[in-house]
Formats: structure tokens, sequence, C-alpha cells
């Protein structure tokens, strides 16, 4: 889940790498650019391929990991030479930083 300050950040002008977005592959449904310089929540829903994104309790990203529409977009894209890209059903998380500050606060993980 791209977490951006769209306003002030190069990313935020192209949907697909927008504050939202499955970076580089899917666009979120809403626009979240009004919305920095502030804490909001945000949740990541995995159910075997499933996923969700969720800022601030409003569904803004869903789509199957395994669907073939998702699969082209990732062999057209940066991710294309990861071969368990999106496909192992665990890894690493990792929050990256770029250029601006950014602060997190109160990250969990959860396993249902």
């Amino acid at each position: 889940m791209q977490l951006l300050d769209d306003e002030h950040h190069p990313d935020g002008a192209d949907a697909l790498t927008s504050c939202g977005a499955l970076y580089g592959l899917m666009a979120p449904w809403h626009d979240e650019r009004s919305s920095a310089n502030a804490y909001h929540s945000a949740r990541i829903v995995v159910n075997g391929t499933l996923i969700e994104y969720w800022i601030d309790d409003q569904q803004v990203l869903g789509c199957d990991l395994a669907s073939e529409e998702l699969r082209e977009r990732i062999a057209r894209s940066r991710f294309r030479d990861y071969a368990g890209f999106a496909r192992a059903p665990e890894g690493h998380i990792v929050l990256q930083h770029r250029g601006t500050e950014a602060w997190f606060r109160r990250v969990r993980i959860e396993s249902l």
C-alpha cells in the first residue's frame, strides 16, 4: 500500500503510484489527495489471494492477487523479475521511506 502526501511528492501525480495504490499496478478507487499532514489509520486485509486496502475505514482498493489481469500487470512492471511477488503466502513487511518525512505509530500485525 502506497502511503503518500500526493500534493507534495512526484508519485502523487500518477494514480498508479498515488496514496492508496498497489504501487505501479493498481490505482486506488478514492482520491486521498487532501488528507496529508495528519495521522490516518491504514489497514491491509489479506484472505488467501484476495487483498483489501483501507484508509480511515474507507476501502480504497481491492483485488485478487491471482487474477489474470494482475498477473499481466506484474509481467509488465518493475516487479516482473521477482518470482514470488504477490504469490508468496508469507514474507517481509517493509515500511519504506524515500525523500520526505514519514511517521508511523501503533503499527500492529494480526494473524486471523
